[in-house]
């Protein structure tokens, strides 16, 4: 609603004008006829409900007079009116008559039409017409000049709720209204005004203190005051119909400011504006105090410069006529409203600019749809990159005409311009004005950056090439820019599921870029996923060989597997059948047994190689760190190898500083051991003259160990794939797995250290590791056992072993024990046996016949919570640990076992009582 009008104050006479000026809201739907005439008797209203039962229109209605249809000397306010409707249909109507009073005088007469037709419910509509009439509540009383009352109309006596005999002669107005206003009615009295208006206090009988709008006319006779009218007018109900105007006016005023649509409000008559929306003002690019009072004219104007007010005023009509908004062509919608007794127009202004521009964009929707859709096919069907990075620029160049495209392509190691394309005219000239062949260029990655966090097209035109994107050369861009008066730069990194694979660099000559950002994107998408699919078929066809050569290399480990399994197995078995000669002595059964055992060793180092590469490859190798002296390592490694080169031509030595050897160092000291002893295997293999030295050094908070040697060296071009699995590097050689190399790789790279290895062909190399100084928390730091107590006199141990021969070994190996000792050959033996004994320790193998470790732990423990058991099992892998310990299982033991690590396992459960170790 405007402004003016919107924040108008409501005076006590706009109260009563209000009433009036909304009572056709009210009346229009009501379920009654309603009438209002003048006092001339010309129609002036009707309410829908009585156009609907007459079928006539408002406009037939001028000459219709009700005094037709009235008894000429009725003089009862409620008569009977029949007549005809437009069609002829007969009309019966009970018809009430009141006056409506302004400012003391009547000024029209409103009609109730009760309809008493055929099938009309006359009782209900009467009680209608009574609360229609009570919403009226107002009444008029004549007094002399005194203010005693002369006379009062019948409805006021209800309307002051007193019945007529209560009503005494000479009965003052004073009796009804309150005292605290006799001083302002009695300063009336006495003055020359004419009238009296205020709102004042009337008190009734069992109606009490209710506001009434009061007008007090004087009446004059023969220009001598002979008395007062007095006017009074209920507000309390208007007061409550009010409140849903105001509120109905805030909601217009809602929907009027925040519509969509622009909307402007204007004078009925002079066609000046006083409101308009925010839509409206954003479509005429001015404020509201710049539209206020501003003619219409001036702002609507037409191809023809007619008035715009007069095709109004006029009533000709605008729908699907275009008008002018400025130089926006718009079409209009025009209505009328009405506000405190004035007629004001209400302007739809839509803009059609946005329909030839919807057009215009749906065209260019298709058109790059079509763009798009032709892209992607061409893509599909290329077989190189460079076939891609070409059709990128000259594609682009129908999007972004009168530029540069240059494109470049990026390995994650070098960046390389791919192409460059532009207007033909200049095209030599950009490529002429290097130094250096610029299609194919390297770039130094460490002056160029990808941020991986870039989205979309980018705008470098502030030179934030370093700071946000990359840059190829600050010359570089400074010539494009300079020579050939670049205005504008984007750069778009060409990117797949989070993989860089280059960037396409526009440079535009326009001041002022015009083209479809999101197109050139998801032109960009495509020719990423375009070249990463041609990456990954080259990538898929170089696995593809390697896998072939993979499998070589598997099928020549596997045989190389079985010679390195035979030979230990032979000296085993051979020397084993050796030993149950009865002729031997003593100085040969020994012999044999350090073969076997150096045999077995060899054999468990093989499984345990296979093992460690299969931990890797699952990510299960976890370290058991220590504080430890690495020059015992170094030392009891020397012990171990030095017989392997007793009867050789070459020197075997430690090299290691003697300040150096006490230092401590904190690591798994068993995976140290391994990474070593491999590379001294491999050192003593390649090696038949000259000299195998090893030891460490200490570089600032580094430890770095090697293994140098003379032997054949390694060629350049192997020296990456020694590290690889199942390569043994020189196939010549018959001995070693091909993956200590492989482990002791992955088993440093674990301890967060880096792997070095430095060769030349036929002069030897040197395999150095470089491992961190750490320093143990307290809860890691080492304490010395106790010695073993192993006299478990006392103590019942159950073995349960499916396999004869384990259950024979783990017998021997606790025999010295004391222990009482029971066996069992499967899961459902061992449970039988713990339902009648109760046994101190369990040790219970996993995979066994009729019922499995794992179940029989899980039902053992349902009978007796408290068992302890140790698994043993062949099986290594770390779920079958974590699977043992979730059952309850209290540690974990993997087979070969050794005797001091089951003596320390069960010693340590004995001693400390504790109910889970691992």
């Amino acid at each position: 609603m405007a402004t003016n009008l919107i924040n108008k104050s409501i005076s006590q006479q706009n109260i009563i004008d209000e009433f009036n000026l909304n009572f056709n809201l009210i009346a229009d739907n009501e379920h009654f006829g309603i009438l209002i005439t003048s006092t001339l008797d010309k129609v002036i209203f009707a309410n829908n409900t009585f156009l609907k039962n007459t079928e006539y229109n408002f406009s037939e209605l001028a000459n219709f007079n009700i005094n037709d249809y009235i008894e000429k000397n009725s003089t009862q306010n409620k008569f009977t009116v029949n007549f005809l409707s437009k069609n002829d249909k007969p009309l019966s109507f009970i018809v009430t008559s009141n006056a409506i009073y302004n400012n003391g005088k009547i000024s029209s007469i409103l009609y109730i039409f009760i309809d008493v037709s055929i099938n009309s419910n006359t009782q209900e509509n009467e009680l209608i017409e009574h609360n229609f009439t009570d919403f009226l509540s107002q009444t008029t009383i004549l007094t002399d000049l005194n203010l005693e009352i002369q006379k009062i109309e019948k409805y006021g006596l209800n309307f002051l709720n007193i019945k007529e005999k209560n009503l005494k002669p000479k009965a003052n107005i004073f009796k009804f209204i309150d005292e605290i206003h006799k001083k302002d009615i009695d300063a009336y009295l006495s003055s020359n005004n004419n009238t009296f208006k205020d709102i004042l206090r009337v008190s009734v009988f069992e109606k009490q203190h209710i506001d009434v709008y009061t007008v007090i006319t004087k009446i004059a006779k023969n220009n001598k005051t002979s008395g007062y009218r007095v006017t009074f007018t209920d507000l309390s109900q208007f007061k409550e119909l009010k409140q849903k105007f105001d509120r109905s006016e805030q909601q217009y005023k809602t929907i009027f400011q925040n519509s969509q649509s622009a909307l402007l409000l204007f004078d009925f008559e002079k066609g000046n504006i006083f409101e308009a929306n925010l839509t409206a003002l954003k479509l005429m690019n001015k404020e509201l105090n710049e539209v206020i009072n501003l003619n219409i004219n001036n702002i609507i104007t037409t191809a023809s410069n007619d008035s715009f007010f007069n095709i109004i005023k006029e009533n000709k009509p605008t729908k699907n006529k275009l008008f002018y908004v400025g130089k926006i062509p718009v079409e209009i919608g025009i209505s009328t409203i009405e506000f405190y007794s004035q007629k004001y127009y209400q302007l739809s202004i839509f803009d059609y600019s946005k329909v030839v521009a919807n057009q215009e964009k749906e065209n260019l929707v298709k058109s790059n749809l079509k763009f798009l859709s032709n892209s992607a096919t061409a893509f599909l069907k290329m077989s190189t990159t460079d076939n891609i990075y070409s059709y990128i620029g000259k594609s682009l160049l129908k999007i972004v005409p009168n530029s540069y495209i240059l494109t470049a392509s990026y390995n994650g190691t070098n960046v390389v311009v791919e192409s460059l394309d532009g207007i033909i005219s200049n095209a030599k000239e950009v490529l002429d004005s290097f130094p250096h062949k610029l299609i194919g260029q390297k770039i130094d990655i460490r002056n160029f950056r990808f941020e991986k966090n870039i989205k979309g097209l980018v705008n470098l035109d502030d030179y934030q090439i370093d700071k946000n994107f990359g840059e190829f050369s600050e010359y570089f861009y400074n010539t494009i820019r300079q020579k050939f008066s670049i205005k504008h730069h984007y750069s778009l990194l060409l990117t797949s599921n989070q993989e860089i694979l280059g960037s396409i660099s526009l440079f535009l000559k326009d001041e002022i870029p015009m083209f479809d950002k999101e197109l050139v994107e998801t032109f960009g998408n495509q020719a990423a996923i375009a070249i990463q699919k041609i990456n990954l078929e080259k990538k898929l066809i170089i696995e593809k060989e390697n896998a072939q050569d993979s499998d070589k290399l598997k099928t020549a480990f596997l045989a190389n597997i079985s010679h390195e399994i035979r030979t230990p197995m032979n000296s085993i078995i051979g020397f084993s059948e050796m030993l149950s000669k009865s002729n031997i002595t003593n100085e040969q059964r020994n012999k044999y047994y350090n073969y076997i055992d150096n045999s077995g060793k060899t054999l468990l180092n093989l499984i345990d190689d296979i093992i460690d590469i299969t931990k890797i490859e699952a990510g299960e190798i976890n370290l058991t760190k220590n504080v430890f002296f690495p020059y015992e390592v170094i030392s009891e490694l020397f012990e171990l190898f030095k017989r392997n080169f007793k009867n050789s031509n070459i020197l075997f030595k430690i090299n290691v500083n003697e300040n150096i050897r006490e230092i401590e160092i904190f690591t798994d000291k068993n995976r140290l051991n391994q990474i070593i002893s491999n590379l001294l295997t491999n050192a003593q293999k390649f090696t038949t003259k000259g000299k195998v030295e090893f030891g460490y050094t200490i570089n600032n908070n580094f430890i770095d160990f090697f293994v140098s040697d003379t032997g054949q060296g390694i060629p350049k071009k192997l020296q990456q794939s020694v590290f690889e699995r199942f390569n043994r590097g020189n196939e010549t050689l018959i001995q070693g797995t091909g993956l200590g190399l492989s482990i002791s790789k992955h088993l440093v790279e674990l301890m967060n250290g880096t792997f070095k290895l430095t060769s030349e062909e036929n002069k030897g190399s040197t395999f150095s590791f470089k491992l961190p100084i750490e320093k143990p928390t307290v809860k890691n730091q080492i304490i010395k056992e106790k010695e073993l107590d192993t006299n478990w006199k006392n103590k019942k141990i159950l073995i349960v072993d499916d396999e004869e021969l384990n259950l024979e070994l783990l017998k021997e190996m606790l025999l010295e024990t004391n222990a009482t000792i029971y066996s069992a050959t499967n899961g459902k033996e061992a449970l039988e046996l713990c339902k009648n004994t109760t046994f101190d320790l369990i040790l219970m193998d996993i995979k066994m016949p009729v019922m499995d470790g794992f179940t029989a732990t899980s039902l053992i423990l349902e009978h007796n919570n408290k068992q302890k058991i140790i698994a043993q099992t062949a099986y290594a892998m770390s779920c079958e640990k974590e699977k043992a310990i979730k059952l309850g299982c209290i540690d974990f033991i993997t087979k070969p076992i050794r005797r001091y690590i089951l003596m320390n396992k069960i010693s340590k459960i004995f001693s400390e009582n504790t109910k889970m170790l691992y």
